[in-house]
């Protein structure tokens, strides 16, 4: 009971704030996740850490409905209309990431090599969470909000690659890996990615087999929110991408059945608290007070990582002949960063003990501030390509 009563102040706390800084001219999410940060135990403690512990289900939940959207806007005609511009891009700005954060810390800050490598290959991932929810809350539609949501959906597995290719490195460098295990490392990224997209085939599969089973809005809301949270909590269990997974799923849907748009027709009374709820649980997790702690590595990772992305972006427009506005705007809207570089930067310490507290420390100061200020900025880039709505939607 005591749970359910947090819960509640959760939700009302992020509805407040949201409206609050919308008063501000400050994207919803925003809001949600100061909340957080305010109510949350490092703040006035209102919310405590068991209730956090116990919370780990909605953001499973919500993480799905958000990678099951950006895989629905995946349709053949779209992806042919951008072509091979959104690949470019999205492998040039995140090596251009991963490069700037390998360089600086490397030969400016005096790292190791080894922390350098791993740091520049967790610097690539970006969070589509919070970058997805200002664009629902604006209604953004045109070539840079149709090119963002197409690259934070690939980057992610770009950055897993990346990732597993610097492990190997790293392992080959040393003299404690043997042949069997690299070769093993070297393949995982890819057995991921393939196990990823062959459950999200499956998933979508036995989908168009229960729509063709129902008739009203309500069997439609049950069975897709079963499917898309089910899936993705059996990809974490199975060790593949849950995100990837729902991506799939989201995009196969959107190319086979007509039926996608009444998927999200039907859960669209179920998302926004789940929304609002996420982000708002998320703010309990950032902790302020690592700023403090990572000292100028830190702010290094942040300033190198964001320029890396915002280069990347314009040098890989440019050489796709994306259009202007893609060239100049995308790298503002790249640069929230979440869930995958926390989870890579644990697995960092757990395979190096002896460099994993500094990755993760440095890694959780980035997030803290990307997830503050990425929502801003995203707003500023689609507003800037005159690709927001004059009336924008109320908070999700």
């Amino acid at each position: 009971m005591e749970n359910l009563l947090y819960f509640s102040v959760l939700l009302m706390a992020g509805f407040i704030t949201g409206k609050f800084v919308n008063i501000l001219k400050l994207p919803s999410v925003t809001g949600y996740l100061l909340s957080g940060i305010i109510i949350g135990p490092y703040g006035f403690n209102i919310i405590p850490f068991n209730f956090i512990e116990s919370m780990d289900f909605l953001k499973s939940a919500a993480l799905a409905f958000i990678a099951f959207s950006i895989g629905s806007e995946f349709e053949t005609t779209v992806l042919k209309k951008l072509g091979k511009s959104v690949f470019i891009v999205t492998i040039i700005q995140a090596l251009a990431a991963s490069l700037m954060v390998i360089i600086v810390m490397f030969f400016i800050f005096d790292q190791s090599l080894s922390l350098s490598l791993l740091l520049g290959a967790i610097a690539a991932a970006t969070a589509p969470a919070a970058t997805v929810m200002v664009i629902k809350q604006y209604e953004a539609k045109g070539p840079l909000t149709q090119t963002l949501l197409s690259v934070v959906a690939l980057d992610d597995a770009v950055c897993v690659i990346l990732f597993g290719v610097m492990l190997t490195i790293i392992k080959s460098l040393s003299s404690t890996g043997s042949e069997g295990n690299i070769t093993l490392m070297l393949l995982h990224p890819f057995l991921e990615i393939i196990g990823s997209f062959a459950l999200g085939m499956g998933a979508s599969i036995l989908t168009i087999i229960l729509l063709k089973l129902t008739r009203s809005r309500e069997e439609i809301a049950v069975i897709g929110s079963a499917i898309v949270i089910g899936v993705s909590v059996l990809a974490e269990k199975l060790g593949f991408s849950s995100l990837l997974t729902s991506m799939v799923l989201g995009g196969i849907l959107a190319n086979t059945t007509p039926n996608i748009r009444k998927i999200f027709s039907a859960t669209s009374n179920i998302t926004p608290p789940i929304y609002v709820a996420f982000f708002t649980f998320a703010g309990l997790t950032l902790e302020i007070g690592l700023l403090s702690k990572v000292g100028l590595i830190g702010i290094g990772y942040i300033f190198a990582r964001a320029m890396g992305k915002i280069l990347g972006c314009v040098i890989g427009g440019r050489l796709s002949k994306s259009p202007e506005v893609v060239t100049k705007y995308l790298g503002l809207g790249m640069l929230p960063q979440a869930g995958v570089a926390i989870g890579l930067s644990m697995i960092a310490k757990q395979q190096f003990p002896k460099i994993g507290n500094t990755i993760s420390t440095v890694v959780l100061t980035g997030v803290v501030v990307y997830e503050l200020i990425g929502p801003i900025l995203a707003k500023i880039a689609i507003e800037r390509a005159g690709e927001i709505t004059s009336n924008p939607l109320h908070p999700l």
